[in-house]
C-alpha cells in the first residue's frame, strides 16, 4: 500500500511517499508541495498495481542516467506520436553518452551548467534550432522526473532558448520533379507510390496518413476524414478534399483489398528515390509544403490553405505568403466606385 506521510522541519511540512516494492519499503522525499506529493502518490499506486519494475530503480544516490532514459522514453512512447517518440530516442542517444563522458552517473548530479554546455556545443556543431529541439526534450524529461518524484526540481529552469535565424522559405517540389518522383515510386512499389501520391495530393501529415483506414475515405462525397493528435494528447478531425486522380488510384487498390498505402520505412525509401533521380535532398514533410505551395501559387487564399492543412493559426500558413500572385490591383478593381 502506498501512503503519504508528513514530517515538520523548521516550521515547514515536508511530504514523503511511502510504498513497498519486492517486499522492501521505499520512502521517497517529495518536498514541501502537498499537491506534488499527491501526484506522485497516484503515479506510484498505478505502477504498484501494474507491478512496474521501474519503481525499484530509485537508489539512495538517485536514478541513473540509463534508467532515467528508459523511464522517460517509456513515458514518451505512450504520449507522443511515433515521429515525436523517435526524435526523443535520437536525442537521448547523444545526451546520455555525453553526460557519462563528463563523469555524471545519476540525474541529481546534472546541473544547469552541464545542460548549457551540452546545448552550446550542439549549437556550434549544428544549429540553434536543433539545440532548441534538444532543450525541449531535455526539459520535458526533467519535468517528468520531478512529476514522478525522481527529483526535487528541474535543472532546466534557468536555461533559455537560443535566438534562431529567420526561417527559410519551405522547400517544395516543382511539377517536373513531382512527375519524376511519381513515375519512380510507381515502378518500385504500388503501395509506396500511393503513399507518396496521397501526401502530395492532400497535404496530410505522415502521422495522419499512417492512421487512415478505408472507412475514412468517402469516394461518393470525394473527401477524406483525417485524425490529428494534438499537444493535449487528444485527437482532432478534419475533412480534406479527395482529388479525382487520387480517388482513381485508390479505387483500384480498394477493389483488390490492398491497404491504402505502404508507409513502412517511408523516409528512407523516399530519400533513396530522390538520390536515384538526383533531386536535391528533401524531407517527406516537404510533400505537404508542396501541396500548400502550389495551391497558393494558383491563387488559393491563405485562409483556405490554412483550413486544408489543419493549421490552428493562419500565422503558420503565412510561410507560403511570398508565393501568392500579386493581385492587389485586381482586388482594388472590384470596388463599385
Amino acid at each position: 500500500m502506498a501512503t503519504i506521510y508528513v514530517r515538520e522541519y523548521n516550521g515547514k511540512k515536508h511530504y514523503f511517499v511511502n510504498y513497498a516494492v519486492d517486499g522492501k519499503r521505499v520512502q521517497r522525499k517529495i518536498g514541501t508541495d502537498r499537491r506534488q506529493a499527491e501526484r506522485v502518490l497516484r503515479e506510484v499506486v498505478k505502477k504498484v498495481a501494474a507491478k512496474d519494475p521501474l519503481l525499484s530503480l530509485l537508489k539512495k544516490d538517485g536514478l541513473t542516467l540509463e534508467d532515467w532514459r528508459k523511464e522517460y522514453l517509456q513515458h514518451s512512447e505512450a504520449r507522443k506520436t511515433k515521429d515525436g517518440h523517435e526524435r526523443d530516442q535520437d536525442i537521448f542517444r547523444l545526451l546520455v553518452p555525453w553526460m557519462r563522458a563528463k563523469g555524471i552517473k545519476t540525474i541529481p548530479e546534472v546541473q544547469p551548467r552541464h545542460i548549457q554546455k551540452y546545448l552550446n556545443e550542439l549549437k556550434q556543431n549544428t544549429s540553434a534550432s536543433n539545440a532548441n529541439r534538444h532543450l525541449n526534450t531535455i526539459r520535458n524529461a526533467f519535468n517528468t522526473a520531478v512529476e514522478f518524484g525522481r527529483l526535487q526540481a528541474s535543472p532546466c529552469k534557468s536555461i533559455k532558448r537560443f535566438a534562431e535565424k529567420a526561417s527559410k522559405p519551405p522547400r517544395f517540389f516543382t511539377e517536373e520533379e513531382l512527375d519524376r518522383i511519381f513515375l519512380a515510386t510507381r515502378e518500385r512499389d504500388s503501395g509506396f507510390y500511393r503513399a507518396i501520391y496521397f501526401l502530395a495530393s492532400t497535404g496530410v501529415r505522415k502521422g495522419e496518413l499512417e492512421r487512415l483506414t478505408w472507412e475514412d475515405i468517402d469516394f461518393t462525397e470525394g473527401s477524406v476524414e483525417v485524425m490529428t493528435l494534438k499537444k493535449n494528447q487528444k485527437y482532432a478531425t478534419r475533412r480534406v478534399p479527395l482529388p479525382k486522380n487520387l480517388a482513381a488510384v485508390l479505387r483500384k487498390a480498394n477493389k483488390k483489398d490492398e491497404p491504402i498505402c505502404d508507409t513502412t520505412d517511408l523516409r528512407r525509401r523516399f530519400q533513396s528515390v530522390l538520390e536515384a533521380l538526383e533531386i536535391p535532398r528533401a524531407k517527406i514533410h516537404d510533400l505537404r509544403h508542396t501541396y500548400a505551395s502550389h495551391l497558393v501559387q494558383k491563387g488559393v487564399s491563405l485562409y483556405v490553405v490554412s483550413k486544408l492543412l489543419g493549421h490552428s493559426s493562419i500565422k503558420t500558413t503565412e510561410i507560403y505568403s511570398h508565393l501568392a500572385p500579386s493581385n492587389f490591383h485586381d482586388a482594388v478593381s472590384l470596388l463599385p466606385y
